[in-house]
């Protein structure tokens, strides 16, 4: 994950794609799973176990972390 901070410090963003299924995909998957779960560590309680659980404010800094370390492309969204 070195290598990644790396890149983003130098303001660089690793690609992500998405299935049609809103499952992530290609060579940075493993890289965006970590980080959302570490996003999520960070952002929600681990008392919570359902995801559909979690405040909107909480998701919301989660996917804005994420959108500073990835570009995230989703051909199928509308």
């Amino acid at each position: 994950m070195k290598k990644l901070k790396v890149k983003t410090a130098q303001g660089q963003k690793l690609q992500i794609e998405f299935q049609p299924s809103g499952i992530p995909s290609g060579e940075n998957t493993q890289k965006f799973k970590y980080q959302v779960a570490s996003f999520a560590r960070k952002f929600a309680s681990i008392l919570i176990s359902d995801w559909d659980m979690v405040p909107v404010e909480a998701k919301d800094k989660i996917w804005k972390s994420i959108n500073v370390i990835f570009n995230c492309v989703c051909h199928y969204c509308t």
